[in-house]
């Protein structure tokens, strides 16, 4: 039988009684590789700030999340929406503060995943 991997273009013969096993590898191996690419790429769009001078020049710079400390003020928020098109996108449930908020520098209760829509 011949089987194609849809992520690679590979193709390879593989006999039938042994299909169900290979097939069964090539799953986990595909979601495996699946997976570390997507990883890669969240990672590298992502940028961390303390400022709002670096939050703006990170969202000129390059596409992804920008992630900041917030104060949790819906104020800060809109402010940042207006000044810069990115709105909070998620908050990690885990996330802790780092330092003072990116926009009115009072202390960061949160820290929070910022990004335009595209």
């Amino acid at each position: 039988m011949r089987l194609a991997r849809r992520d690679s273009g590979e193709k390879e013969f593989v006999k039938d009684e042994k299909v169900m096993d290979y097939v069964d590898f090539l799953l986990t191996d595909i979601q495996q590789k699946l997976f570390l690419k997507a990883k890669l790429h969240l990672d590298s769009h992502l940028t961390d700030v303390s400022r709002m001078e670096e939050f703006k020049a990170a969202l000129e710079e390059r596409k992804g999340f920008v992630i900041a400390p917030w104060c949790e003020d819906g104020r800060c928020e809109e402010a940042i929406k207006e000044e810069t098109s990115a709105d909070i996108r998620f908050i990690p449930f885990d996330a802790k503060a780092k330092g003072d908020c990116v926009y009115c520098g009072k202390p960061a209760k949160t820290t929070a995943y910022f990004a335009k829509a595209y």
